[in-house]
């Protein structure tokens, strides 16, 4: 009986990691870091689209040089899109020199890397991005992208403070209102 015990987890964990690797190809893979470069690119406005990037195992850094706005737009957030056609799930991913600290998949063919706290790719300045092409799956043999960058982080607006208190005084007195009727016997 305890032998059942152990064998019905382990026979779970052995159908979710085949299905998980059921077609047997490695995802794509989108990376930030610092510059070293197989190909060099000049970002030259806060949209931008790129072509033809190279793809190679392992992966090559493509380096992007901030050149927004004649050398003074600070990059906060970077939105990298990919505009070609790719097998399997996009995933995102930073290395250790990645001039933002923050990355996650923003929708099924794009990565946001943005900053938690100052601005880190200034004017003049260098990163890469690097496409993993592992398996011979995901991106083929170059990826084509558009680049959208922002120079501010973008936080859902907050309403004042005093905005806040009226409606907390409000819904108490509805809530005062209510209980003395209730204690009245007319609700």
């Amino acid at each position: 009986m305890r032998f059942l015990r152990f064998l019905i987890p382990a026979c779970l964990l052995l159908i979710g990691a085949g299905a998980a690797l059921a077609d047997g190809t490695t995802d794509p893979r989108m990376t930030m870091g610092g510059s070293g470069s197989c190909a060099d690119e000049n970002e030259s406005s806060a949209s931008q689209s790129f072509t033809g990037l190279p793809v190679q195992n392992p992966a090559c850094l493509v380096d992007f040089t901030n050149n927004i706005n004649n050398d003074t737009f600070n990059i906060f957030t970077l939105v990298a899109t990919v505009t070609s056609a790719f097998q399997g799930s996009l995933s995102c991913a930073e290395s250790d020199t990645s001039p933002l600290d923050v990355v996650f998949l923003s929708s099924p063919d794009s990565c946001t890397f943005t900053s938690s706290s100052d601005p880190n790719i200034v004017p003049g300045s260098t990163y890469s991005l690097s496409f993993d092409n592992l398996g011979n799956a995901g991106f083929g043999d170059s990826v084509d992208i558009r680049l959208d960058a922002y120079s501010t982080a973008t936080t859902p607006p907050m309403p004042e403070p005093s905005t806040t208190l009226l409606a907390c005084i409000g819904l108490a007195g509805l809530l005062v209102g209510m209980k003395m009727l209730k204690v009245a016997g007319i609700a």
